[in-house]
């Protein structure tokens, strides 16, 4: 499920939406991108993401990183192409999640601060780590994972 946070307009782009647990052919992908606060038009930038990573990668039994890192180059290049055709000043962003099924495991990618979890039986097995500023100044012990949680 997805909600809007503190803005009053919901930036986050799902594959595949609520609507499509009825669908009896099951996705392989499943994105959400969430647009960046601060930035203009982040609810423009996450589906231009979510849409291109699923175009690139819907349907293929094995996703190797190229296969991602292709994607994510698409991803980029769709964004740029609505900049310059809608002049925006400022940079769009979002962030980016992906699980991929294939025939032997998953595959996970991430961009920026949403994470991915494996829970089973009520318990955290694992978390992906946030590729942000924040987050890299606990990894690199300038403050404390309490300080980060009110750092501004």
């Amino acid at each position: 499920m997805s909600k809007a946070g503190k803005r009053p307009y919901n930036e986050d782009f799902v594959y595949p939406d609520e609507q499509a647990a009825s669908n009896p052919e099951p996705a392989k992908v499943f994105i959400v991108c969430d647009g960046v606060g601060g930035s203009d038009k982040g609810e423009v930038a996450s589906q231009l993401v979510g849409v291109e990573m699923y175009h690139a990668l819907k349907g293929q039994d094995v996703i190797t990183d190229d296969d991602i890192q292709t994607a994510i180059g698409k991803a980029q290049v769709s964004i740029d192409g609505y900049i310059a055709d809608n002049q925006i000043e400022q940079a769009m962003a979002t962030t980016m999640t992906l699980v991929g099924f294939v025939e032997d495991g998953a595959v996970l990618a991430h961009i920026g601060d949403s994470r991915i979890y494996h829970v089973r039986n009520n318990t955290i097995l694992f978390r992906t780590e946030d590729h942000s500023l924040v987050n890299e100044m606990v990894v690199q012990s300038l403050i404390t994972e309490e300080e980060a949680k009110i750092h501004p």
